[in-house]
């Protein structure tokens, strides 16, 4: 029996390079995307920019034209930025969107036609726990996986008559080196500076508290060899915890957790 072939982008660190390790490991004929070099032994990597329409286009080609078949594509390139919502710029806003948002559309629409092709596949979207909660100090991020989350269970809908599925994966702090790649706003302002440090902190060690990407990696393969997945999984006891208090609890006691939680005035 031929390999299944898996494609994920933002596989360079992080979450991406457990996920890639774990899926070859496991059988997998993985195809790791990135920006950069990577050298690595146990997947076959790509120099792609999920930005680029083009690069997009040019590295599916190649991996359908050796494999014909694509079976597992996971979108997982992003970076993080702290700051509130009125410090960025709109240039800046899209930047974070081309890649966290846009990146992904960019790689399911090169992927989608041989799935539908071959009646089969799964695609899966590193999203966070910020896809379903508020996201103070980190506003833009959040709001790309907001949209990320509306995008993949639309979608989710319309492909699953061609044996497709789409999938959200929601992680909450990993031990990653995000919080040290995040970008700073370009347009700052005093009188949110303290709460911003604060959040920055708050991220910082709750990132070194955090259990490896190993567990994101290992949902991953969970979600893509289940024979009935779920739309959502969330990862690790922060998000497993908080999903069903959104989406159960009454608003007012949410709001003031919430509050509580991030020490907002």
């Amino acid at each position: 029996m031929n390999k299944k072939i898996m494609v994920i982008t933002g596989a360079s660190s992080g979450i991406g390079l457990a996920t890639a390790k774990l899926f070859a490991k496991n059988g997998y004929t993985v195809y790791g995307l990135s920006r950069r070099k990577m050298n690595v032994n146990e997947f076959f990597e790509i120099q792609a920019d999920v930005n680029d329409d083009e690069s997009v286009k040019k590295a599916f080609a190649e991996i359908i034209e050796k494999n014909g078949r694509i079976d597992v594509l996971i979108n997982n390139a992003g970076f993080a930025m702290v700051g509130a919502a009125e410090e960025s710029s709109i240039s800046q806003i899209k930047t974070m969107f081309e890649t966290n948002f846009f990146g992904a559309i960019r790689a399911t629409n090169a992927a989608l036609p041989i799935m539908r092709k071959q009646r089969s596949g799964r695609i899966l979207h590193t999203s966070s726990i910020l896809g379903f909660l508020p996201g103070p100090y980190v506003t833009f991020y959040g709001a790309t996986k907001h949209a990320l989350e509306g995008y993949s269970e639309s979608l989710d809908h319309e492909v699953r008559s061609f044996g497709i599925r789409s999938i959200l994966i929601e992680p909450s702090f990993m031990n990653t080196s995000i919080s040290a790649h995040q970008s700073e706003p370009d347009l700052p302002i005093q009188d949110y500076a303290k709460k911003r440090e604060q959040m920055a902190q708050i991220i910082s060690t709750g990132v070194a508290e955090s259990p490896s990407p190993d567990l994101v990696a290992a949902k991953f393969l969970e979600a893509v060899e289940s024979s009935k997945p779920k739309l959502r999984y969330p990862v690790g006891k922060d998000a497993v915890r908080t999903a069903p208090l959104r989406r159960f609890a009454p608003s007012a006691l949410f709001d003031k957790i919430f509050r509580s939680t991030f020490k907002l005035d």
